[in-house]
C-alpha cells in the first residue's frame, strides 16, 4: 500500500494539531483528499492548495510511493 509524508502548514497545520503526518492507500491527489478528510473533518469546507514533492498541482495527479504532499493555507500578497 502507497504510503505519502504529508506536510501541513499554517491554519491547517493548526486544524490537524501536527505539522506532518503520513497517509496510506491514495493512488491518485483526489483519493488523498478523500482520505484527508475523513481522517480530519475539520478540514472540511476549508481552502487550501495541494503541493506534491514541492510543486504546486491542479486537477487531479497521480502519486507514486513516498511523495511528499503538501497541504498549504491561502497566500496573500501585499
Amino acid at each position: 500500500m502507497k504510503q505519502h509524508r504529508i506536510l501541513a502548514f499554517g491554519i491547517i497545520a493548526e486544524k490537524i494539531d501536527a505539522a506532518e503526518t503520513t497517509i496510506e492507500g491514495a493512488n491518485d491527489s483526489e483519493e488523498l483528499l478523500r482520505i484527508l478528510y475523513l481522517k480530519y473533518p475539520q478540514l472540511s469546507g476549508m481552502k487550501f492548495t495541494v503541493s506534491i514533492n514541492r510543486k504546486i498541482i491542479h486537477g487531479n495527479q497521480l502519486l507514486a510511493e513516498g511523495d511528499e504532499i503538501g497541504l498549504l493555507p491561502p497566500f496573500s500578497g501585499g
